[in-house]
């Protein structure tokens, strides 16, 4: 919403909608957490389905400690030893279905809360159209409102109006002037930077 050009008022323009939700999803600590979460989710689906780590060992055995025997005994050997560990059958497919939940569980909770981080923008931007409409009104209404208490008080002067009839007329302008001041501070509470709605773990 516009007006007329070179005016500099706080409701001269509303942001654009989906400019505002791109910078909100951008912005949003809550949202980069989330995704940080889902990436690492994801990263951890193929290790959850493979096999565990080989292990290295170097391994002494003397039958005939403590006196070395080592190849005089058949029983005493030495040198390098690789161990392998074999889940039970089904155990990996299952840790491997585990993660692949997981992150499926981080994808959709990221997917909403995105759509609830651009739902609230796009409210929070049906207001401001709606304040810029007002605030537009009211400034007509008070340039009415400044002419009518100048004409009052002039036929005040000449005695043409009673001082209550003048009252009223300053009260409507009073009233104009409260209510753009309340548009504003709403206007700029729309604006300010806000939270993103939490992640409950």
């Amino acid at each position: 919403a516009g007006t007329a050009e070179g005016d500099e008022s706080p409701a001269s323009t509303a942001p654009a909608v989906e400019e505002m939700v791109r910078q909100a999803l951008e912005r949003s600590p809550t949202i980069a957490a989330l995704n940080a979460r889902l990436e690492s989710a994801r990263r951890s689906v193929s290790p959850a389905g493979a096999l565990p780590d080989p292990v290295f060992e170097f391994m002494i055995q003397d039958a005939g400690f403590p006196d070395w025997t080592v190849g005089e005994e058949e029983m005493s050997m030495i040198g390098p030893r690789v161990t392998q560990g074999f889940p039970f059958p089904g155990k990996q497919r299952a840790m491997r279905r585990v993660a692949e939940a997981e992150a499926l569980v981080q994808g959709r909770e990221l997917d909403r809360l995105r759509r609830q981080v651009a739902l609230e923008i796009r409210v929070a931007c049906a207001r401001l159209y709606a304040l810029d409409a007002e605030a537009r009104t009211v400034e007509a209404g008070g340039e009415l409102a400044d002419l009518l208490s100048e004409t009052v008080t002039h036929h005040y002067a000449l005695g043409a109006m009673n001082q209550e009839d003048v009252a009223k007329v300053h009260l409507t302008h009073f009233r104009m002037d409260e209510r753009r001041t309340d548009l504003d501070a709403e206007r700029a509470m729309i604006l300010s930077p806000r939270e993103s709605p939490r992640v409950t773990d």
